[in-house]
């Protein structure tokens, strides 16, 4: 368990966007100071919010590795294959979100930045 938790952190570190900018075009360096303090803020806000998709990312796969845990070891139990079965939905619910979210925030700014 703790080598899938050391294989899922290493694919979150990959996934930065530190990692995926290499093969994006670099900046234009001739803007203007004001321009460039904004354009700082907005890298920061965006690195921010990938950082936290990435934890909700890491947090859901962990979820179902639990859950797995929960299903392998209910014994038969309505009540623990329930809690199992939500666990699940609520990781499968995360993992979705965390992996658009970034997907939209890497198009955003492929775009606009």
């Amino acid at each position: 368990m703790i080598k899938t938790i050391k294989y899922n952190l290493i694919l979150a570190v990959l996934w930065s966007n530190k990692t995926l900018a290499q093969f994006i075009e670099p900046e234009n360096k001739t803007t203007s100071s004001t321009t460039k303090s904004s354009s700082i803020d907005i890298n920061f806000l965006i690195e921010v919010v990938t950082l936290l998709f990435a934890f909700v990312f890491i947090i859901s796969i962990i979820g179902f590795l639990f859950s797995g845990l929960k299903f392998m070891t209910a014994g038969g139990s309505e009540s623990v294959l329930e809690s199992a079965h939500k666990t699940w939905i609520a990781s499968l619910t995360g993992l979705i979100v965390s992996l658009l979210g970034y997907i939209m925030i890497y198009i955003l700014k492929m775009i606009f930045l």
